[in-house]
């Protein structure tokens, strides 16, 4: 069966670009490119578009939430924190979403952690606050114009704990090793 749909995939594909109308639903946005370079919003409904000229591009918009994978900064204070959290978003504008990032769950990601990093380096184990945390974040998310809106930032783990590294480096296997206790 699968070697029948890898054959028949890219027919369909074909037969797909050829068609000469694309339906928006109502929680979606569309972004036409024509010709590879003129570009038009579509909104929900139906709407023409000329086969093999124009690519249209369909982005659902509603609130979505992305785990943001724990992680563990220093503060001020030489104190280690762990931290986790979700940040609730949705594509607003599909044509500044393409113009200007590639993956919005990636872009938000990184620019979540690198906010918490930043905020967090700058404040001590006494002054440490999970709301002033959310909001500064939050509002530094809203600022940027990607196209997306930022709904909500909301911190779900947190800990002052004491960490330890482990060395899980290739360069550190037996040979390394037995190089290492020679020299001793």
């Amino acid at each position: 069966m699968n070697v029948l749909n890898n054959l028949l995939q890219p027919i369909i594909d074909f037969l797909k670009k050829l068609r000469g109308w694309v339906i928006i639903a109502p929680w979606e946005q569309g972004l036409r490119v024509r010709l590879g370079k003129h570009t038009k919003l579509l909104k929900s409904g139906f709407h023409f578009k000329l086969p093999l000229a124009d690519i249209v591009h369909v982005q659902n918009t509603r609130l979505r939430f992305y785990t943001v994978p724990t992680q563990t900064i220093c503060t001020k204070d030489r104190k280690t924190v762990t931290i986790g959290s979700i940040v609730g978003f949705s594509i607003q504008d599909i044509e500044i979403l393409y113009k200007n990032i590639h993956s919005p769950e990636e872009v938000v990601c990184s620019k979540t952690q690198g906010i918490f990093a930043e905020l967090i380096g700058q404040t001590t184990s006494e002054t440490f606050s999970v709301i002033i945390i959310e909001e500064t974040a939050l509002d530094y998310l809203q600022s940027m114009t990607w196209g997306l809106k930022i709904e909500s930032v909301k911190i779900t783990d947190v800990a002052f704990v004491r960490t330890y590294r482990i060395i899980n480096d290739s360069r550190w296997g037996s040979e390394r090793m037995d190089m290492i206790n020679s020299v001793k």
